[in-house]
């Protein structure tokens, strides 16, 4: 008589009701239950998959928290260059002891200032532009003092200290009216008042 094949052994389960996602959620989004107790990060799938399953009536449950700057600006619908910008002003949301950054006081902290798209803006739209520009615009500003000490040395010149800083805050004032018109030109609020821009140009 022939045997019949034997059974396959069942596969483990890979998914997570509801209920147990609700739970491992609520342990901050940082574990699955048993890395919470071991303190291990959660993967990028182990935390998609938590995600996927927090659900209730059929709504999947937004990010509460973001790896790093690109995942935050992609659940945020920004650009990576407005959240890089952003994150290094004073008064920015602070990232966890993990350096997750909370979804949610990054969406109030740019909403407060404006700097959110709304649901019809396009991909490579000038909002990018302008990111590209503040950008652009703090880097060059906070290199200028070495660069133009740089400059000094190469041409042997020199200058008190009060000098330098009054040239320094010139030159500055300069690129910020720059800045200024071109974010005016692109329909942007400037950095610079409109009526401080024309005696710099």
């Amino acid at each position: 008589m022939r045997k019949s094949p034997p059974t396959p052994p069942a596969q483990p389960a890979n998914d997570l009701d509801a209920s147990t996602a609700e739970q491992v959620l609520k342990a901050d989004l940082s574990n699955l239950l048993r890395k919470v107790k071991s303190g291990k990060p959660l993967s990028r799938w182990e935390r998609n998959l938590v995600e996927s399953k927090g659900q209730t009536n059929g709504t999947k449950s937004a990010p509460t928290f973001a790896a790093n700057q690109s995942e935050l600006a992609e659940i945020l619908n920004t650009s990576r260059q407005r959240v890089s910008y952003y994150a290094r002003q004073s008064d920015a949301p602070a990232p966890r002891e993990d350096g997750r950054l909370d979804v949610g006081a990054w969406r109030r902290y740019l909403t407060a200032r404006g700097r959110l798209p709304d649901s019809t803006t396009a991909p490579g739209s000038p909002l990018t532009f302008e990111d590209g520009l503040l950008a652009a615009h703090e880097r060059i500003t906070d290199w200028l003092p070495r660069t133009f000490a740089a400059a000094l040395i190469a041409a042997n010149v020199s200058t008190t200290p009060e000098q330098f800083e009054n040239t320094i805050q010139v030159l500055q004032m300069l690129i910020a009216a720059n800045v200024s018109e071109v974010q005016e030109s692109w329909g942007f609020e400037p950095i610079l008042p409109t009526e401080n821009i024309a005696p710099w140009n």
